[in-house]
């Protein structure tokens, strides 16, 4: 999950943090605002860009972070980058910052478009934008893709536009009339300084702690545990017809294990990585472990282990591999029949729950080692191949008739109904068209792609 920050450097981020205090009838005047000491707003926001990307770097080491500054010209600070790489450029970036001139948000907007588009359309990406009270707020979606937006206010609660922004429940508000792949949340940060909550309120923690944080838990397969992260963490799913929020168990069970030729490329509802705790990587970066000996196993064997996630949620681990590098991923299955050649996954479980005396004395593999499944690549040169073959049915009916019981059992294995009902028609014109002596041989391929199983 990219999360792309934008910093406000007009010259309004120049006023001080803080209002001066209210001129108070016989009282000592106060201070010119020239004369004022302390932080600006500028100050606060580099103060709390230093805590965001701390916490990034060592709470989400694989999620790619980038930042960019803007006034009436945007310039990016740095691209993408992780980890180590995140702290370093991170720390010259902020010293770097400076005041400017106006904020022209067309062109913030733009560039946000420009840095996101190399993610596409279908990545869930996060944006903060640090911007001074006063500052005009982006009117309707800013990118096109799936994303939550974080507009940290810096300045007093009672200015004028921080109205429209807060209420009784500061120091977030969800903006309810986003559709829902656009979420906005606004923070107010009024203290003197990002690094402490005068008030007691901290709204950067608060921002961290609720949307940057990767999912804790353990996995377990028989004996052997590990505790994991899942990065990025669990939100709302996109690709199904109504975003649902998944809560995932917080020990994920290993059911058993599948070779990745009879899995071929089921349909995925999200992805995750699986690496050890964020923390964990730093302090333990040579003891193997659990996830390291699961992953050294699904990579030589080119398994996938098949994992129950909660009530009805089931996914797969297995290796990927990319630009050189290895990892587990975990990838989670949408709910109901997403693989209906394995089965339903409700009806399994692991051998600690199983009954003692369990009826069932064979695998699904040895049940069922009969059962031809052909990759799906291949299904439109089997198609052809049976059209052909009815064409010239007087000589080559054996052959064309074979063609056809593979072909359907294949469809009704991958649960293609609709895919099956076209074949059948296509193969029904075919014969249409032959002639009189050829449409009689053709009829007994009709009959057996007709014949139910």
């Amino acid at each position: 999950m990219p999360t792309l920050v934008l910093v406000d450097v007009s010259l309004s981020m120049a006023r001080p943090a803080r209002p001066p205090p209210p001129v108070v009838p016989g009282e000592p005047r106060a201070p010119a605002a020239g004369s004022l000491v302390g932080p600006s707003r500028l100050d606060v926001a580099k103060a709390a860009m230093k805590r965001i990307f701390n916490h990034m770097a060592l709470e989400l080491p694989c999620e790619s972070t980038s930042l960019i500054s803007y006034s009436s010209e945007c310039e990016r600070m740095f691209d993408y980058v992780t980890a180590q790489d995140l702290l370093d450029l991170s720390a010259a970036a902020i010293e770097r910052l400076g005041y400017k001139d106006k904020t022209i948000f067309d062109l913030v907007i733009m560039e946000a478009r420009k840095s996101l588009a190399t993610f596409g359309p279908d990545a869930n990406t996060q944006i903060i934008l640090l911007t001074e009270s006063s500052s005009p707020l982006p009117m309707g979606p800013m990118v096109s893709c799936q994303y939550k937006l974080h507009v940290v206010h810096i300045g007093a609660r009672t200015e004028a536009s921080h109205t429209h922004t807060t209420s009784s429940t500061h120091p977030i508000l969800i903006d309810a009339a986003s559709p829902p792949r656009h979420a906005h949340f606004f923070y107010s940060l009024e203290t003197g300084s990002a690094s402490s909550a005068g008030d007691g309120e901290d709204p950067i923690s608060t921002m961290l702690a609720t949307h940057f944080r990767g999912h804790s838990g353990s996995l377990s397969c028989g004996a052997l545990t590990a505790a994991i992260s899942l990065l990025p963490p669990p939100s709302a799913l996109a690709g199904l017809e109504l975003p649902i929020d998944v809560k995932y168990n917080d020990i994920i069970h290993i059911l058993g294990f599948v070779p990745m030729s009879v899995l071929g490329s089921p349909p995925a509802a999200a992805r995750h990585v699986v690496l050890p705790p964020a923390r964990a990587m730093y302090l333990n970066l040579d003891q193997p472990d659990f996830r390291t000996l699961l992953h050294g196993g699904l990579k030589t064997a080119d398994f996938a282990a098949v994992v129950r996630l909660g009530p009805g949620w089931h996914g797969l681990l297995h290796s990927w591999t990319e630009q050189k590098k290895s990892n587990v991923v975990l990838l989670v299955l949408p709910p109901g029949a997403a693989v209906p050649w394995l089965g339903s996954l409700d009806d399994v479980t692991t051998c600690c729950s199983a009954p003692d005396s369990s009826p069932f004395t064979l695998s699904y593999m040895d049940a069922c080692k009969d059962l031809l499944v052909r990759p799906d690549s291949n299904l439109q040169s089997d198609i052809q191949r049976l059209l052909r073959l009815t064409r010239t049915a007087t000589t080559k009916r054996a052959s064309a008739i074979q063609q056809a019981r593979t072909l359907r059992d294949t469809l009704r294995t991958f649960g293609m109904t609709t895919l099956e009902a076209q074949v059948g028609e296509a193969l029904q014109q075919t014969i249409s068209t032959l002639d009189p002596p050829t449409q009689a041989a053709a009829r007994d391929i009709q009959r057996e792609w007709d014949r139910d199983v």
